[in-house]
């Protein structure tokens, strides 16, 4: 009990549950007591409540043979907050003169659900370009300002969006389960669980399924070239959610657990410069320099930009370069009038500099408690992309 008490307090500001035979009487947990409280169990209580334990078994509950309560369970509050709480279990007895007990806990630290990708090979194109002409009746190529230039952006964002979303699929989340089971398998399991059907009949069903699939998937990958996508099949180790992170700049915290824990974490460690010098103060004066001219853009210069990028993936507004270029014919106009106005005001519209912050794993790393594992890439908007590289290449 000696060695309990005297461990330091940050090891319980995560959510703790201590459970055991800590052997001691008192009224705290048994008000029925007619013996004198055991001397340890006064110091235990204070520790308790300095820590914020919370007992969470039934008071007065016989759980040991001779009628006292020994064995006992305590929770930090948010445990107990969560809903957790402690029974006896005669059902699993097993023989001791001690009565098992049975703590549940909500356990739900999955992560908060996201919206699946939207899936390009789903796309309805005539269905796109309606919603997408309807769209942009209400985009207007207006460029004089910056608020201008603010709302054009945002229009044009979201009129591709909305009629991507309105006319393309998203993916289905696959938890658990084979990517080649159908309607087909399901419909034949049914039949030869009834008896309808024999098992030589459901596997030669589930065989088919199966050969189509992956005969699907390499017609696919031979034909885009996604050599990528077949990659993953070969991967011998799963996808786990990463390990407790340590902080190096406060090696006296305790790991960081939750999504939010490690977010700032890694935010601290690879993001932010505690050396770096604060900005230049506005009104620090300056020498006047002059101005080089700067060419006006054209929709011939536009149009490469935005028809031969790359296949890079997407920012926070899901378009990708291919959706891009399928619905170039009808925004060419309002991105023309979107690029010009932004290289000569000198202007970068807000929705392309939100960039959505991606946490990827460094090779030959294996320390994966460590931040300085990891590297983070940042998602910008494709169009926002493509502005920037047109001014980058311009002479």
């Amino acid at each position: 009990m000696k060695a309990l008490i005297s461990l330091p307090d940050t090891l319980f500001s995560l959510p703790t549950l201590l459970a055991g035979d800590f052997n001691l009487l008192h009224t705290r947990w048994q008000p029925s007591l007619t013996y004198t409280p055991a001397v340890s169990a006064e110091p235990f209580i204070e520790w308790l409540d300095q820590l914020g334990l919370i007992c969470t078994t039934e008071a007065d509950r016989s759980t040991q043979s001779r009628g006292n309560v020994l064995d006992l369970t305590f929770a930090s509050n948010s445990l107990v907050r969560n809903g957790v709480h402690t029974e006896l279990a005669t059902h699993l007895d097993a023989t001791s003169d001690h009565k098992p007990l049975l703590t549940t806990i909500q356990w739900d630290q999955r992560p908060p659900p996201t919206g699946q990708k939207i899936r390009f090979d789903t796309l309805d194109q005539p269905l796109f370009r309606s919603l997408l002409t309807t769209n942009l009746t209400q985009v207007k190529p207006n460029n004089s300002s910056k608020a201008d230039l603010e709302k054009l952006a945002y229009g044009l964002v979201s009129a591709i969006r909305n009629a991507y979303q309105g006319s393309a699929k998203r993916a289905l989340p696959h938890r658990r389960g084979q990517p080649w089971w159908n309607s087909e398998c399901k419909e034949a399991l049914q039949q030869y669980q009834s008896g309808r059907i024999q098992q030589n009949k459901f596997r030669k069903v589930v065989r088919k399924a199966q050969r189509q699939f992956w005969q699907n998937k390499l017609l696919a990958a031979a034909q885009t070239k996604e050599i990528f996508d077949i990659s993953k099949w070969h991967k011998s180790v799963g996808s786990y959610r990463s390990p407790p992170l340590n902080d190096p700049l406060r090696p006296d915290n305790p790991p960081a657990v939750s999504i939010q824990e490690k977010r700032d974490l890694l935010v601290r460690n690879l993001l932010q410069n505690t050396a770096e010098a604060g900005d230049i103060p506005l009104d620090c004066p300056a020498v006047p320099r002059a101005a080089l001219p700067f060419p006006e853009i054209t929709m011939a210069q536009v149009e490469k930009a935005i028809l031969k990028a790359g296949n890079t993936a997407p920012g926070e507004d899901e378009l990708s370069t291919n959706i891009l270029k399928i619905a170039w014919p009808m925004i060419k106009d309002q991105t023309l009038a979107l690029f010009q106005g932004c290289l000569q005001i000198g202007y970068h519209p807000k929705c392309f500099r939100h960039a959505i912050l991606a946490i990827l794993q460094k090779p030959n790393k294996t320390d994966w408690t460590n931040p300085r594992s990891y590297r983070p890439i940042a998602l910008l908007s494709v169009l926002g992309k493509e502005l920037y590289k047109s001014a980058s290449t311009m002479n």
